[in-house]
């Protein structure tokens, strides 16, 4: 599975075992049907295919929306207008990255919620936190087993007014889970605002936490914590989207995905990662789970590699946050 899929991985990994799914099969048709089908002839619907590759089909997307180039594959429809974000690069732009505080639409519904202006993280109040019971998922007093989808480019959104648009139609849904990339690696740092949260340019990585940096990942957990989503979110790609792991490749000396689960120089800044990412949200109520990785394997290796890496890593992840999974 890829970036653009439409439901959860079965095999990505939380810090504890994820299956997804619930109510009727209307739910479950949507959540497989997306992207969505297109409102009108010739006109795309909301978060549906619009361009990129090999395709083929209409460009126009459907009202309140407009394409968006996220690679040289793939192109989708997502919520505004081409004058709020980007529409030709992988990440959205902004127009400064100097000021260390979160960008906040003056008409945004969340002018109260829990993140503050000064670029402080958000959820610092008492949460209840998703849990299990049995071989059910507790959700706000819930048990049972809840609908959910990707967006793994939420974060990368510069407008919060679009943040805000795709949490209000997940939950017009019904959807309770959203799935997000909590990492985005490069190995040059943008000079024009581009949304990056590490950067490992000049031989030592950086963790952005400017406005153009972990400050975006924060509206996102802001605006689930308003609308009721819950949020899963990971901390490194085995694909080389976004960086991934192939990121950390020079800084730590190796030359391979099967090197770096148990280079000590790789697993060091990759923990020092998820540790900025964790201790940002230590009492948010949209957190649901955390996840290693978006499909991490270990082509070729001993098991045991996979298998140590796995419990290494989830009990470092516990060891910050006990309280989710």
């Amino acid at each position: 599975m890829n970036q653009h899929a439409a439901s959860f991985p079965f095999w990505s990994l939380t810090t504890h075992t994820f299956t997804t799914m619930k109510h009727s099969s209307s739910l479950a048709a949507l959540v497989a049907a997306a992207p969505f089908l297109a409102a009108a002839q010739q006109e795309v619907g909301a978060y549906g295919q619009c361009g990129g590759g090999s395709y083929s089909g209409p460009t126009a997307c459907v009202s309140g929306y407009h394409c968006q180039s996220h690679n040289d594959y793939y192109s989708q429809c997502v919520p505004g207008g081409p004058e709020t974000t980007s529409t030709v690069d992988p990440v959205t732009k902004v127009a400064s990255s100097t000021a260390n505080t979160v960008s906040t639409s003056a008409t945004s519904a969340l002018s109260t919620a829990s993140t503050t202006e000064t670029g402080s993280p958000a959820g610092t109040s008492p949460a209840s936190y998703p849990t299990t019971s049995g071989t059910s998922f507790v959700i706000d007093g819930e048990a049972g087993y809840f609908a959910g989808t990707n967006s793994y480019w939420i974060g990368f959104l510069t407008n919060n007014d679009d943040v805000d648009l795709v949490m209000q139609h997940l939950k017009e849904s019904g959807l309770k889970i959203l799935r997000v990339w909590g990492f985005n690696d490069v190995t040059s740092t943008p000079s024009d605002g581009t949304v990056y949260f590490q950067s490992f340019a000049g031989g030592e990585p950086t963790i952005n936490t400017g406005t153009n940096g972990l400050q975006r990942l924060d509206y996102v957990v802001k605006s689930a914590e308003a609308h009721g989503i819950k949020l899963i979110i990971n901390f490194v790609n085995n694909w080389t989207d976004y960086g991934g792991m192939a990121a950390y490749f020079d800084y730590a000396g190796i030359s391979d995905n099967t090197e770096w689960y148990n280079n000590t120089k790789a697993q060091t800044q990759y923990k020092k990662y998820i540790k900025a990412v964790v201790s940002r949200y230590p009492s948010s109520p949209a957190i649901f789970a955390w996840e290693l990785a978006n499909e991490p394997r270990c082509t070729g290796c001993d098991l045991s590699i996979l298998k140590t890496w796995i419990a290494d890593t989830a009990k470092y992840i516990k060891s910050l946050d006990a309280n989710r999974m």
